[in-house]
């Protein structure tokens, strides 16, 4: 059962839902550097709320910290109307703020890429310490685990536009690629050898063995992988005790196999 702090943390939450400040509960996870399935863990009343969660929860939304421990006062630190002042990015970061394109919206963002209306819906990345003045950038949440280790699924791909009708022939494949298609956004390396049929042969799995093929006709933009933002800590240690656990089991294999050969 949550805490009184958690509950009221909690209603902070669904004000702000309430009066969309945020889309969802997922993107109040991630603009919090928080694990959506963790915050899910906290709205159902399975776990409470850290105290670094409160604080980030402060700093963000302006959540009111007398309100969170007392119970006493409004929900956020100012009024309502003033709100959107608070959580607005501010004029000297908006230079440097990158779009994030969630997998869930790849389709939407396909249809809608050009659509200033649809871009400023989305969330907003920036970089630290990082020039991105002049850079075309964007940011695309990695869908799956098809090139782990290099990335898992949740991770985001800080990504350099390409321009598909001079940039193509600059391709390495030594470099992975996010390439918006007409129905999808794919993660790949690509291979130029068939490029004069006007294919992009696409790398499966990091496997140069394995490829499938896109018509340079259906690729809508291209876009270099530049850096990589890792969210899922707990995931990624959790990967590496399973692998830890089947290198143990495999050693343990070997170990009862040389026992009974003797």
């Amino acid at each position: 059962m949550n805490t009184i702090v958690t509950n009221r943390f909690i209603l902070c939450h669904n004000e702000l839902k309430r009066l969309r400040k945020v889309r969802s509960s997922r993107q109040f996870a991630i603009t919090l550097d928080y694990l959506p399935q963790s915050l899910s863990e906290i709205l159902k009343g399975r776990r409470d709320v850290t105290l670094e969660l409160l604080r980030k929860g402060v700093e963000k939304y302006a959540m009111n910290p007398v309100y969170l421990l007392t119970g006493k006062g409004d929900f956020f630190s100012c009024f309502e109307d003033t709100l959107t002042e608070v959580l607005a990015p501010k004029a000297a970061d908006a230079a440097h703020a990158i779009y994030f394109v969630p997998h869930l919206s790849a389709k939407k963002y396909a249809a809608e890429r050009r659509n200033p209306a649809f871009l400023s819906s989305l969330e907003n990345i920036n970089l630290p310490g990082i020039n991105t003045l002049g850079l075309k950038l964007r940011a695309f949440e990695m869908h799956s685990d098809q090139w782990f280790p290099f990335f898992s699924a949740g991770d985001i791909l800080i990504s350099e536009k390409i321009d598909p009708a001079t940039g193509v022939s600059s391709i390495s494949g030594d470099k992975v690629y996010v390439i918006v298609t007409k129905n999808t956004i794919l993660v790949n390396k690509i291979d130029l050898s068939a490029i004069s049929k006007g294919i992009l042969s696409l790398y499966v799995e990091n496997r140069k063995d394995k490829k499938v093929e896109l018509k340079l006709s259906d690729m809508l933009e291209l876009w270099e992988v530049t850096l990589k933002v890792t969210r899922h800590i707990e995931n990624e240690n959790g990967t590496i005790h399973s692998l830890l656990s089947e290198i143990k089991d495999i050693r343990e294999l070997f170990y009862n196999a040389s026992n009974a050969l003797v």
